[in-house]
């Protein structure tokens, strides 16, 4: 029996230690310090307060005792950047499934990148847009039908012809910054705009060749064919040509008025070299004042000769005073050892027809 009463005065004593007594106001309100669960229920054996708060089924009530509890762990399963417990908002953990650089998420405007399109409208049959030129899979921009309304078949709005189909040079043309094929038609467009990429760092741009740290040389005269003229480079690159053009003919004299070339007459040229101290090629002998095969002079071996016209960078080359001739042409023979062009040939001519060529004297009834 005085075990038990002993046993009974060590709890009560527990109890009363389990709490103090605070003067506030002049009032005494008895304040639990120190907790105590010994039937672990979950609440305080002396003042029956809520020792751990639970929320298992997520209603922000602690299941134990009723009480609402603040929300820590936040769900957002509807995506509409607010907590479906307790309403607050949250901040986005950022998703781009579609990757179209936008953030999936409602309400979001977090943007993974900053597009990047097109300066030169694209189209089809009913409308132009901007394409982009980023990675991100996603629609071209300011996407609109054609229309035209002055009834030129031209879009108002980009300039595409519906009757007509555009025409494009083969040879890019470039700025500092990007490369393009120009129009050979007689419209405002261009095809294959884009800047300028050089992935391996040797300088000459991945698209069109050109090379950054240097600047082409080009021939002064044209080449041409039956369509176009241009200028050929005159440097040491396989590189576009410069000033491709179609030829024109406005006065409708035969003679393209960008290059002096002759639709109705085919140019001859001389077999012979001519040249300069920087150029050599082959002169006309139709009257033309055209060209064709103009080069820079090379000589890879460094033996002072031209590898292109046999022209002695060294040497001034000497010629006979007397003519030499065939029955076509008369010419001076080259009078030095080397083994190139003769000087000054020329077809036969006899204007006074007294059958003794003007040139050369030679008499074509009469031999010498």
């Amino acid at each position: 029996m005085k075990k038990i009463l002993c046993l009974l005065l060590t709890l009560a004593c527990c109890l009363m230690l389990g709490a103090c007594t605070l003067m506030m106001n002049g009032t005494s309100d008895t304040v639990c310090t120190v907790h105590t669960d010994a039937n672990n229920d979950k609440k305080c054996d002396v003042c029956s307060e809520c020792i751990q708060h639970l929320d298992a089924n997520n209603n922000l009530k602690c299941d134990y005792c009723g009480a609402e509890v603040e929300c820590t762990d936040h769900v957002d399963d509807n995506e509409n950047l607010k907590c479906d417990l307790c309403g607050e908002e949250i901040d986005c953990e950022h998703k781009d499934e579609d990757n179209d650089g936008e953030c999936d998420i409602r309400g979001c405007d977090y943007v993974f990148c900053e597009h990047d399109f097109s300066d030169e409208y694209s189209h089809d049959d009913e409308y132009h847009f901007f394409e982009n030129t980023c990675d991100c899979d996603i629609e071209p921009k300011d996407k609109e039908l054609h229309e035209d309304e002055n009834n030129d078949g031209v879009c108002d709005g980009c300039a595409w012809d519906y009757d007509h189909t555009h025409t494009y040079a083969t040879d890019w043309s470039h700025d500092d910054n990007n490369h393009w094929y120009a129009p050979t038609c007689e419209h405002d467009v261009t095809a294959n705009f884009a800047a300028h990429a050089d992935e391996n760092n040797d300088g000459i741009c991945d698209g069109c060749a050109w090379n950054y740290d240097h600047e082409h040389e080009y021939a002064e005269d044209w080449s041409h064919d039956a369509d176009y003229h241009w200028h050929a480079v005159a440097c040491t690159h396989t590189i576009e040509v410069a000033d491709k053009a179609l030829h024109a003919d406005e006065n409708n004299d035969g003679i393209c008025d960008g290059c002096a070339w002759n639709y109705d007459h085919e140019h001859t040229y001389s077999t012979d070299w001519s040249h300069d101290t920087e150029y050599h090629w082959n002169a006309t002998t139709c009257g033309h004042s055209v060209v064709t095969n103009k080069a820079l002079h090379a000589d890879e071996n460094n033996d002072g000769i031209c590898e292109g016209c046999a022209w002695n960078y060294d040497h001034e080359h000497e010629y006979a005073e007397d003519w030499s001739h065939d029955n076509d042409y008369h010419w001076h023979a080259v009078a030095c050892t080397h083994t190139i062009e003769v000087a000054d040939k020329a077809a036969h001519a006899d204007e006074n027809n007294d059958g003794i060529c003007d040139g050369c004297a030679w008499n074509y009834d009469h031999e010498h």
